[in-house]
């Protein structure tokens, strides 16, 4: 499954305010009767090492979560890891590696989205992650607010919500780079 990037609330999403319930929201509270799942180990300076970046995936297959996984991180997190050696020295294979425009980390299909709060990533199953869509697209023509330029404004409003499946199918890190 491709992981489609969606805003911000789609992964920090409160579940008030009418914002969804966010990823990493449910991952740190819970979710429907799932209880949070613990967040990987990462080194406190934000640099993690190939051990804890294992340990993280780890965590999805001790969860008995098989098949497709992938990792979704902000950008300079993928960069971050590019620089970073899988056995501690900077003459190893990195931890990230682009190859005909593919990015993997630990050798894992990765998605780079700005979408993501600085520093947080998660690998796992991501068609756990349900986008539900209810109703209809709802377009409204508002001839005032634009009146006096003889404009008319055109407002879609379409109803969605996040739900998941199985909250263990995800593994996670608030501190997969330094800044």
């Amino acid at each position: 499954p491709t992981i489609v990037v969606l805003p911000d609330k789609s992964f920090h999403g409160t579940g008030v305010n009418n914002q969804p319930v966010g990823l990493f929201t449910a991952l740190s509270v819970g979710y429907q009767g799932f209880a949070a799942i613990t967040e990987a180990t990462v080194s406190s300076d934000g640099n993690p090492t190939y051990a804890e970046i294992e340990a993280l995936i780890a965590s999805v297959e001790e969860a008995n979560v098989n098949g497709e996984f992938k990792f979704a991180m902000r950008p300079k997190a993928f960069r971050t890891l590019k620089g970073v050696g899988r056995v501690g020295t900077t003459g190893a294979v990195p931890i990230a590696v682009e190859e005909k425009g593919v990015k993997y980390c630990a050798d894992l299909v990765t998605e780079t989205t700005t979408s993501l709060t600085s520093k947080y990533g998660s690998a796992g199953k991501w068609d756990s992650m349900v986008l539900a869509m209810w109703g209809a697209l709802d377009l409204t023509l508002d001839p005032y607010s634009l009146s006096t330029r003889g404009a008319l404004r055109v407002v879609a409003l379409q109803s969605v919500d996040f739900g998941y499946r199985y909250l263990p199918a995800f593994g996670w890190s608030s501190k997969l780079a330094a800044s």
